[in-house]
């Protein structure tokens, strides 16, 4: 069972989200606001313009906004680099394992950068519709422009190879070595590729679902459905495995922990879901944050009413500090106080 842990409302359209470190990096009109796991803001930042992609590898934030692409310190939003263009810009990026970044051109070029943002090499390999994610440290499986899945080898020769001669108008990004396609024909099919070919590829059946997004979470895949309802199509299809039924949770979908996600629509409105274990132990954690204040409250009061039964001791106000030390169960104190007295 997922939850909302809490919500937000930007004012202008959304157009991007990526979740890092469990939380959430919005682009909204020209604003760019990263929100902690509680839903704090951490900073926000304006933005020269429309930003169409988010990535984040180590303590760096890469953008992608119109024909450039910036860093950014993922501390404070401060701006590592101020902007670097290429011929019709950049489509997609994704981190390198290691460090480093890889863009994909829109005119059909790779781009190799350094961790820093300095060009290391350009390569030709055509166009390239997503960066799906890594196989290993030196092949990265990426969706060409014709629908095809293919690996390119970075090394001394650097090349290209398809994976298979599947067609698919649509993929997920590779998690946990796991993906999800869409064939020409409609069907949903979960994948376990190598960078020869399939270690599995399985057809989901009676899966009448199109995908605008999806994540891998605790209990399997979770698809954003074109109408903006969410489906676990890692189960049995059925009411209890959907999220959002009329709702439009969006078409906007990520994920950077198993117990979490973040889903979001253009008009402005996120949603920060939780699993139930999650939900569970941070309602358990703040029900002892709270136990825990009311104990420290409690024992500052004490303290200053033992602090004034002692004034007024002191002051020969005898009976006052009795009623003091006797609101503090201090019995000792009461018994010696009016033997004092009677002396």
């Amino acid at each position: 069972m997922w939850t909302v842990s809490w919500s937000w409302q930007a004012e202008t359209r959304v157009s991007t989200i990526h979740s890092v470190n469990s939380g959430v990096i919005v682009s909204h009109g020209l604003k760019m606001t990263y929100f902690s796991p509680e839903g704090r803001t951490n900073w926000e930042i304006s933005v020269p313009f429309k930003v169409h992609c988010i990535r984040q590898s180590g303590n760096s934030v890469l953008i992608l906004a119109a024909h450039a692409f910036y860093l950014l310190n993922i501390e404070d939003g401060d701006y590592l680099m101020n902007g670097k263009a290429t011929f019709k810009g950049f489509k997609d990026a994704i981190g390198r394992p290691g460090g480093g970044w890889i863009l994909s051109g829109r005119n059909g070029n790779i781009h190799i950068f350094s961790q820093d943002g300095i060009g290391i090499k350009r390569i030709g390999f055509g166009k390239i519709r997503k960066l799906v994610g890594w196989i290993d440290r030196d092949n990265l499986l990426v969706h060409k422009d014709d629908g095809r899945l293919a690996v390119i080898s970075f090394g001394r020769t650097d090349q290209i190879k398809d994976v298979s001669e599947h067609i698919w108008s649509w993929v997920s990004n590779l998690e946990k070595g796991k993906m999800l396609m869409q064939g020409g024909n409609g069907g949903l099919f979960q994948g376990i590729p190598n960078k020869y070919d399939w270690d599995s590829l399985e057809n989901l059946e009676n899966r009448d679902l199109e995908p605008m997004q999806a994540s891998w979470l605790e209990d399997g895949w979770w698809v954003m459905h074109i109408d903006g309802s969410l489906h676990n199509i890692s189960g049995i299809e059925s009411d209890a495995n959907m999220l959002g039924k009329g709702m439009n949770l969006g078409d906007l979908l990520d994920s950077s922990s198993s117990e979490m996600f973040v889903s979001g629509n253009k008009s402005g409105l996120i949603r920060y879901w939780l699993s139930e274990s999650s939900a569970n132990m941070i309602a358990e954690l703040k029900s002892q944050e709270r136990a825990q204040k009311a104990s420290q409250e409690v024992w500052v009061a004490r303290k200053e009413i033992f602090a004034l039964a002692q004034e007024n001791e002191a002051n020969g106000n005898y009976e006052s500090a009795i009623d003091l030390y006797k609101k503090l169960g201090r019995d000792n104190e009461v018994k010696r106080l009016r033997k004092k007295m009677r002396d």
